[in-house]
């Protein structure tokens, strides 16, 4: 790696932990101002109340990501380009492609650790700062969490599940009933009622299981004729042992919000949801497109910074540092703009989630462009 090449990628790391702490100072100050009501009324201990800023820090400064790295970026090379040094080197010969070099490399390195971040760290923190901001500092009732109740939904082909009761920290049913329902949608075929269901692991299980095993207990089944008359009715004593469909207890189990799982959980759960008619997806499918592209962001606003201050002729620091937070903005804007149509329906979830990131790839082109037309 050249000299410059790594003058210049120290440089723009020197000011990426200056922003990032600077950024994370900004969203403590914001987090107090807006929970001092909480804070005040409730009284938490000094304890919960680091705990609370501690996890509610992570999936904020996940959105900011970006950001740090364009005024990263802008800051390192928009010095050398004041004091003309950026000018000096081109003059000298070194191509703006060389000069960009080291913006790619941090860019794509920032976005390697967005996606880390935001599948290792953000999914827990967010998870706990709900946790405190409810239960610890809110006082309410923390079987919310992990208790659902009176919980109808439609399972695959036609099936339906209604379950009086259902805790998702034990994968625990209280009082079900299972129907299931003739081709034709207009009479039952089968109802099974029990008090109680756990799910168990079957035995010798290997690869993706295709289905979920539940052991029932004080259950009852009942079979229905072609008219819909009772056929038969019996008791099963003891332990009842029924295979229903995979991932039920990942759907009856939904008290996280989509910002709280990991690609791979939302992946589960978004197939899960695909085998059902009329369940909404959007949201969902929203957010999984969301987290894969919006992390990109960070190698293009990295990108950006080189773009709207390398220029030799400009003669105005604070031009450039404006072209580039207006940019960003305008993509933030028009990211949040694109997501509610995704969420809305009107757009599918990848168009609304990568369109911005397009837009945006172009608009750091054109900068590109235009560097290249000046030194013509």
């Amino acid at each position: 790696m050249k000299i410059i090449t790594r003058y210049l990628l120290r440089d723009i790391f020197h000011y990426f932990w200056i922003f990032l702490v600077m950024f994370v100072v900004l969203l403590l100050i914001y987090e107090l101002y807006d929970m001092r009501g909480e804070f005040l009324e409730k009284d938490p201990s000094l304890t919960d109340i680091i705990l609370y800023l501690v996890f509610v820090i992570p999936s904020q400064l996940s959105e900011m990501l970006p950001v740090i790295a364009l005024l990263s970026s802008i800051f390192a090379y928009g010095l050398l380009a004041k004091n003309r040094e950026i000018l000096a080197m081109v003059a000298a010969g070194v191509s703006f492609r060389f000069l960009a070099f080291p913006a790619l490399v941090f860019g794509l390195l920032v976005t390697a650790a967005a996606y880390g971040f935001n599948e290792t760290v953000v999914p827990y923190t967010e998870s706990r700062a709900r946790y405190l901001e409810k239960v610890t500092i809110g006082q309410k009732d923390p079987r919310r969490f992990t208790q659902r109740d009176d919980v109808l939904v439609r399972g695959a082909g036609n099936s339906i599940y209604f379950i009086e009761r259902y805790y998702s920290d034990r994968a625990e049913m209280r009082f079900v009933t299972l129907w299931s329902i003739s081709d034709t949608g207009d009479r039952p075929t089968e109802r099974i009622d029990a008090v109680h269901a756990v799910r168990v692991e079957p035995e010798n299980q290997q690869g993706k299981p295709e289905v979920s095993l539940w052991e029932l207990h004080g259950a009852e089944r009942r079979t229905f004729d072609e008219n819909g008359r009772l056929l038969r009715y019996e008791r099963i004593p003891g332990a009842y042992r029924i295979p229903l469909e995979a991932n039920l207890d990942l759907y009856l189990s939904q008290s996280k919000k989509p910002e709280e799982m990991t690609i791979a959980e939302l992946q589960e759960y978004y197939e899960f949801l695909e085998a059902k008619e009329g369940q909404d997806m959007l949201i969902f499918g929203m957010t999984i497109q969301r987290k894969l592209s919006f992390p990109l962001a960070c190698l293009l606003m990295a990108l950006l910074g080189f773009g709207v201050v390398a220029d030799v002729h400009a003669r105005r620091f604070a031009r450039g540092v404006f072209a580039g937070i207006l940019t960003a903005v305008a993509f933030y804007v028009f990211s949040a703009f694109m997501t509610n149509l995704g969420e809305g329906g009107v757009l599918m979830p990848y168009a609304a989630a990568w369109l911005p990131i397009f837009v945006f790839a172009l608009v750091v082109y054109l900068f590109y462009t235009r560097l290249n037309a000046i030194r013509g």
